[in-house]
């Protein structure tokens, strides 16, 4: 399903999927997760657009990457880290990240590791945080949320997202969910928080 959005329509969709449910973690204490992503979250995955969805995607990820005791894995296809970080976030910088940030060549490849995944990360207590872009293939990224445990996988996606709800990012347009004061990074200032933190093995 390809959704086609002028500017007034972007704005009504994410008015309107403020008021949507956010997803309340049934498991939040077996598999502990960054709080900026489940604010966003939603079972069903959740979509991000507006002038600040990148900062804000960013953001997750810093903060998944950073949390100490998060137990949680950043799976995304290397195409849309790239759009994210751009050049400065070097392959050297993403060797040291491994295994909690996990870069996929496809996006098919980030859905057959998570697939490949299930089942395997109930006794380690493991959550995985989801981002790509499912552009033309949202019906397949959603059947692959089907067959996933929804208590322990935040899916976030750049774009509108037709089978969850949407929200629009945009700092100069205030809304409950923005009003939770986050961070909005920049590729630079993200990879310095990366840099900075304790959880980054530098050397």
């Amino acid at each position: 399903m390809k959704l086609n959005l002028g500017p007034t329509d972007r704005l009504t969709i994410g008015r309107r999927l403020l008021a949507w449910p956010p997803l309340r973690a049934r498991a939040r204490h077996r598999h502990p997760s960054p709080l900026v992503a489940r604010i966003y979250s939603h079972p069903q995955g959740a979509g991000l657009i507006g002038a600040d969805a990148d900062g804000l995607l960013r953001a997750t990820i810093v903060d998944a990457l950073t949390t100490a005791g998060s137990r949680i894995e950043v799976v995304v296809p290397r195409a849309d880290l790239d759009h994210l970080f751009g050049p400065a976030l070097r392959n050297a910088q993403l060797q040291n990240l491994h295994p909690a940030l996990h870069p996929t060549k496809t996006l098919e490849d980030s859905i057959e590791y998570l697939e490949g995944r299930e089942g395997s990360t109930t006794a380690e207590h493991t959550s995985f945080l989801w981002i790509a872009s499912p552009g033309n293939d949202a019906d397949v990224v959603h059947q692959a949320l089907q067959h996933h445990p929804d208590d322990n996988l935040i899916a976030l996606f750049r774009g509108a997202w037709p089978y969850g709800p949407t929200h629009l990012i945009d700092k100069n347009r205030s809304g409950p969910l923005y009003g939770s004061q986050i961070e909005l990074l920049s590729p630079g200032r993200a990879i310095a928080k990366l840099v900075a933190s304790t959880s980054w093995p530098c050397h």
